[in-house]
């Protein structure tokens, strides 16, 4: 494991067999992981800071990868409907020998299955779902001591990017604080001196952001990146950060110029090949070390095209729709409307968890329904109230939470609504 808890995913079949014997039923897959987690202590082998900042994730990824195996290795099977149980087959119900026998079967099981494991993934039930190459890769920046200089969050709509990466700024400038007091910091505190906050749109370029000439008075200005790297010479104790939303609504070869000659790690001031560049006013400038960029992708659609740029000057974190949260109402709804757009329309069509948090003041599943995803679709679909109204109705009749519960109606001039069943 990353960081490192010393498990692997073999380690993982013996204790999901064995607890899975115990109880001899049907099964909720978080219910397994949270069993195998407290039975083998996970969280205990780690510091409580990395438990909490993405190891937990981490280990149950590979508990469901385990089981995955399990059920290749014909000892485990999952139900067919949209809220799969794992259970035990026969074979896993009979099986009496220890973990090193168990883990020599399913490796020969494996070996001999068709097709390779490592182009699978696994979803969040624990289907082995295929996985497209991809030209990033996936790290938690959030992990102690191994913060990467420039992090872009991307993925579905309404996944959280912009509260994660607000999340990582604040802690990145908090850094040089104690655990007490940065626990008590929030964004505002930090804006205007270690954290500038953009929200980029086409009418940002290298003017405003690296350097422009002002014809009032006739002289070369610096732009925001300019004036934090500055500060940032200034105070090489401290972290400074430049916190850009939305970075798809403008070129990054626009926006930084020459400056990303110097996104990289190496070539920051005081790093093993430092480097200056010259500016249109004649000056040479670098990066220091302690300035970080943390950016987000608001619209996968929009920015897909660009993903090997991105990767080449940042780390690219991929934030998903997540269905494992208690605060996340009708969550098994979300997942069966994710699967319906995933088939239909593909991966950056998905909509996220972010729009069913329960925490949300007033939050009402029908308004958000009908004045927010209702809208988003029909977008997706460009206008075809049809196929909106066929798959919120499929996604409805698929969940357990909302099946019987809620009927999709056409309005004369074509509008889709969603309304709850009243039963007498």
């Amino acid at each position: 494991m990353e960081m490192n808890t010393g498990y692997k995913i073999e380690d993982f079949y013996y204790p999901i067999l064995r607890i899975m014997q115990d109880r001899r039923s049907l099964q909720r897959p978080s219910v397994i992981v949270q069993q195998v987690i407290s039975r083998m202590h996970v969280a205990d082998s780690v510091a409580p800071e990395w438990w909490n900042h993405g190891l937990r994730l981490q280990v149950k990824n590979k508990i469901r990868k385990a089981f995955a195996h399990l059920c290749i290795a014909e000892l485990a099977q999952r139900t067919t409907n949209v809220l799969p149980q794992w259970l035990l087959t026969p074979k896993g119900e009979g099986f009496k020998d220890d973990s090193s026998a168990l883990i020599q079967q399913v490796r020969l099981a494996l070996r001999s299955h068709k097709q390779e494991l490592g182009s699978f993934g696994v979803s969040p039930e624990g289907h082995l779902i295929p996985n497209k190459p991809r030209v990033v890769r996936r790290l938690n920046p959030r992990l102690p001591n191994i913060h990467n200089l420039n992090t872009l969050f991307y993925g579905a709509i309404a996944t959280g990017k912009t509260r994660e990466a607000i999340k990582l700024a604040v802690e990145l400038a908090g850094k040089h604080l104690s655990k007490s007091e940065r626990e008590q910091k929030q964004l505002h505190d930090f804006l205007g001196g270690q954290i500038e906050f953009l929200v980029l749109h086409k009418g940002i370029g290298y003017e405003q952001m690296v350097l422009h000439f002002s014809p009032h008075t006739q002289s070369w200005e610096d732009g925001f990146l300019l004036r934090l790297a500055r500060r940032a010479e200034k105070e090489p104790n401290k972290s400074f950060v430049l916190l850009l939303e939305g970075i798809e609504r403008t070129s990054i070869e626009n926006l930084f110029g020459e400056m990303l000659l110097l996104f990289d790690p190496d070539k920051r001031i005081g790093q093993a090949n430092p480097l200056k560049i010259a500016l249109p006013s004649g000056e040479y400038v670098g990066l220091p070390a302690n300035l970080y960029l943390v950016a987000t992708i608001e619209d996968i659609r929009q920015a897909w095209q660009q993903m090997a740029l991105y990767a080449r000057y940042f780390e690219l974190v991929e934030l998903t729709p997540r269905y494992d949260l208690s605060s996340v109402a009708y969550s098994d709804f979300l997942w069966a409307l994710n699967q319906e757009l995933l088939r239909k329309k593909g991966e950056y069509f998905l909509i996220g968890h972010t729009f069913f948090l329960q925490s949300n003041q007033n939050f009402n599943f029908l308004r958000v329904l009908n004045r927010q995803i209702i809208p988003l679709l029909t977008a997706y679909f460009e206008g075809n109230q049809e196929a909106v109204a066929c798959l919120l109705q499929q996604a409805f009749q698929q969940a357990p939470s909302t099946h019987g519960r809620f009927e999709v109606t056409r309005h004369l001039q074509g509008s889709v609504q969603v309304s709850r069943i009243e039963h007498p």
